[in-house]
């Protein structure tokens, strides 16, 4: 238990006045719930995007086969009307990383958690649900709890058509203080702009972006159109650091700043 604790990712969001916190730190990100467009695709509960668990990891890989696979973190809560991503990780029968995996995730309950084909669950509804990450035909699961959407005030402002994004990416230190986190420079973020402004999905993701983490593990885009987005924060090579893959729905003020803590293997 201890080993899978110790792969969570934390993921962690301070919103800027106004604009509210989304993604996988479970505060209210508006209504990002799929579409008529979208219902086939996203009320089977399955997915094949998946997390590559081979991105820019320092220790010694294998090259198979797989025959242990931990998803991470193993328990996750969120709020209704946001996007998260898990990570899932294959081992050999030796314990060392296999490289070069891809998962494929599905939902124990669609009613609960929807996962795309990109891999990015939605929250749904309220409740509880597992979140299964395979590879190889060798799964694990994550235990979902999804609570009711937050709002601020009783009543939710309007989502904006354009804004601006701040990213602050850290690291967690190595020790027993897993409270302890330094910046992480050179960090590459990636977004796609997978919604409208209401959250309804689009067909096709758009790309919005990408940039790199600078000396205070910063990363800023501007001007970017409203609506959900999905990103992915893939850590400098030998940082030993595991990458994120999640996302938020539309912003509901401007600029949008968001915290993520990255943590290691």
């Amino acid at each position: 238990m201890h080993g899978m604790l110790s792969r969570k990712l934390v993921i962690t969001m301070a919103v800027a006045i106004g604009a509210l916190c989304a993604g996988a730190c479970g505060s209210d990100s508006g209504s990002v719930g799929p579409t008529a467009e979208k219902t086939q695709q996203l009320t089977n509960g399955t997915g094949t995007g998946g997390t590559d668990s081979s991105t820019n990891h320092s220790n010694p890989t294998s090259n198979g086969p797989v025959v242990r696979v931990v998803v991470a973190p193993s328990l996750f809560t969120t709020s209704v009307g946001n996007w998260f991503g898990l990570m899932a990780t294959g081992y050999d029968a030796a314990g060392v990383r296999v490289a070069n995996t891809k998962a494929t995730w599905r939902s124990s309950d669609a009613n609960i958690i929807v996962v795309s084909d990109t891999g990015v669950f939605y929250a749904k509804a309220m409740g509880t649900a597992k979140a299964y990450g395979t590879i190889n035909g060798i799964a694990d699961s994550a235990f979902v709890t999804v609570g009711a959407q937050q709002q601020q005030g009783g009543q939710l402002p309007p989502t904006v058509a354009s804004f601006d994004l701040s990213f602050t990416v850290r690291g967690a230190v190595v020790g027993s203080d897993t409270s302890r986190t330094v910046p992480v420079a050179g960090a590459s973020v990636t977004l796609s702009r997978i919604g409208g402004v209401t959250g309804d999905t689009l067909a096709t993701p758009i790309a919005a972006g990408s940039g790199q983490s600078d000396a205070n593990g910063v990363v800023k885009f501007t001007g970017l159109a409203g609506g959900s987005y999905s990103l992915t924060i893939v850590p400098p090579p030998g940082s030993g650091y595991l990458s994120v893959k999640s996302g938020f729905g539309p912003p509901r003020g401007t600029p949008l700043n968001m915290l993520y803590v990255l943590f290691r293997q």
